[in-house]
């Protein structure tokens, strides 16, 4: 303002023009910088670039001249993004206890050399897989290690089953032992308005969240299943073994890929899955108790 002293006729008539404007920021002095939203972005689209094409196993050691230039411009570093999920999703209130009792539906293909009757199927049979078994790459986990998927409805159980032909199908209900802490995905807040007086603070966080959750279900490309899985098996294993050691998660819930409704992974072994015999829910570890009498073979088509 004082610059422009010279268009004024006095002192008194600047100093009401200055007061009048007030000490308003009309921009960010660094402005070029990306937003909270296209920060958390890029540095997730930064991640999964890495881990499916660069370095998978060891990108939280890197350390070069590239993730310092990425913190000079706003970027988070492939290595810290996870740390900053996991911080949004406490912000979020998103780690729930899934209570005792809770059931979920599991279904299984019956091969042609398997007993088609349902009595025929136990928890052993329609629970996780045994590791010498898990050989293929699931959406939250990756070959050699098994987890229980399941759904809270039979339609979701089977379609994440019968992808192709028409097949035979065991369907059988599971129920928890314990309570259980679970990340739920499900329960992400809607983006508020800028203007909201409570929320408008998370709203560049929450646009970050729901475009990362709803990539989180995103159908595979055919094929490529071994490096479409990657981001969400390596989120998936720091929530559970990484996340909050002191208390921690112990399975995920998000929406399906193939009907946009509620599943679950938990990680909990072959070992875990029991009948509900005398005792089955004393162990002071989560189990999965198979219902009596839940088992049901049906005709399912993709």
């Amino acid at each position: 303002m004082d610059d422009h002293s010279d268009v004024f006729a006095n002192d008194a008539v600047m100093e009401a023009v200055r007061d009048a404007i007030g000490d308003q920021m009309w921009t960010k002095i660094s402005w070029q910088l990306l937003r909270y939203n296209e920060q958390l972005t890029s540095s997730w689209q930064s991640f999964c670039e890495q881990i499916q094409h660069k370095t998978r196993y060891v990108f939280w050691l890197r350390r070069d001249k590239a993730d310092q230039e990425e913190e000079r411009w706003g970027e988070i570093p492939a290595g810290r993004i996870l740390d900053q999920i996991g911080q949004h999703i406490l912000d979020m209130d998103l780690v729930q206890e899934v209570p005792a009792g809770t059931k979920l539906l599991r279904a299984r293909e019956v091969r042609d050399n398997e007993a088609t009757a349902a009595g025929g199927w136990g928890a052993a049979d329609l629970g996780t897989v045994p590791r010498e078994f898990a050989r293929t790459s699931n959406r939250m986990s990756p070959a050699g290690i098994p987890m229980f998927y399941g759904a809270f409805d039979q339609d979701t159980a089977v379609q994440e089953v019968a992808r192709s032909e028409k097949r035979r199908l065991a369907v059988g209900t599971f129920e928890l032992s314990r309570s259980c802490r679970v990340v739920d995905f499900t329960r992400l807040p809607s983006v508020p308005s800028m203007f909201d007086p409570d929320h408008g603070h998370q709203r560049r966080t929450l646009l970050f969240l729901h475009e990362f959750v709803a990539q989180m279900a995103e159908p595979v490309r055919d094929g490529y299943d071994q490096i479409d899985y990657v981001p969400t098996q390596v989120i998936a294993e720091f929530l559970l073994k990484a996340f909050s050691p002191d208390d921690p998660v112990q399975g995920l819930i998000y929406t399906s890929s193939l009907n946009k409704r509620d599943c679950a992974v938990f990680d909990l072994d072959t070992t875990c899955c029991v009948e509900q015999t005398t005792g089955w829910d004393a162990q002071p570890k989560p189990r999965l108790g198979l219902v009596p009498g839940s088992v049901r073979m049906i005709e399912a088509n993709s």
